[in-house]
C-alpha cells in the first residue's frame, strides 16, 4: 500500500451502485484498492481499520474508516463533502496512514444551519446518521442529506478521542444555535 495516493470522488464510481451497499455520501468511509487490503493483512492492524487522511499541501487532515477494497490501484474514493473539507480536487495527492484510535463515549456537535431546528427529532436523525461513521475528527464538519436537504454539523469536542462505536448508542450534547437577534433557539 502506497501511503501517498490519488483521491477520487465517490460520485465517479460510474454504474456501480455503492449507495445500495452503504450510503457513502453521508458516511466517513473510503474505498481503497485491493493491494491495500493485502498489505494491511500482513501488518498488525487493529479493527476496525481506521486511517488518517492528510492533504500535505494544505496541512489538513481527518480520520476515516473503510467501506471496501475495490478501487483502482493508486486511487482511493472518498465522499465529496470530505474532499471539500480537505481542500482536495479530483486526482489530488493525499497521504493515508493506518491509525489506532480510542473509542469515544461522548461527542459535542454544533449544527451549522438554523434549518436544523426545523427537524422533528434532530437527536434521532444524528444518531441514525452517525451509524455510517466509524470515526470523527474534532474541529471538522461533516455533511449529510435528510429529506432532500443538506445539513452540516461541526464536531466541537469528543471524549476521550475520535473513534465512535458502530451499532452502539451514541451520546451527544448538541450545542445551541442562536438566530440573528441572539436569542437562544436550541440547547
Amino acid at each position: 500500500m502506497n501511503p501517498v495516493t490519488r483521491v477520487r470522488s465517490a460520485v465517479n464510481l460510474g454504474s456501480r451502485d455503492i449507495a445500495k451497499k452503504c450510503p457513502l455520501t453521508p458516511a466517513c468511509a473510503v474505498i481503497m484498492p485491493p493491494s491495500a487490503l493485502q498489505t494491511l493483512s500482513h501488518m498488525q492492524v487493529q479493527y476496525p481499520m481506521l486511517f488518517k487522511l492528510t492533504n500535505d499541501a494544505m496541512q489538513l487532515s481527518t480520520h476515516v474508516g473503510t467501506l471496501e477494497f475495490s478501487a483502482q490501484e493508486g486511487h482511493i474514493h472518498v465522499p465529496r463533502w470530505l474532499m471539500t473539507s480537505l481542500a482536495l480536487q479530483e486526482g489530488s495527492l493525499i497521504t493515508l496512514t493506518n491509525v489506532s484510535l480510542p473509542r469515544a463515549s461522548w461527542v459535542k456537535l454544533q449544527p451549522q444551519h438554523k434549518s436544523f431546528l426545523d427537524l422533528s427529532n434532530p437527536k434521532a436523525i444524528l444518531e441514525k446518521t452517525l451509524q455510517g461513521y466509524s470515526c470523527m475528527t474534532k474541529g471538522k464538519a461533516f455533511s449529510f442529506s435528510y429529506l432532500s436537504r443538506e445539513y452540516t454539523v461541526l464536531v466541537e469536542d469528543i471524549k476521550p478521542a475520535v473513534r465512535l462505536a458502530n451499532r452502539l448508542p451514541h451520546v451527544f450534547a448538541l450545542t445551541h444555535i442562536r438566530h440573528a437577534a441572539g436569542r437562544l433557539l436550541y440547547y
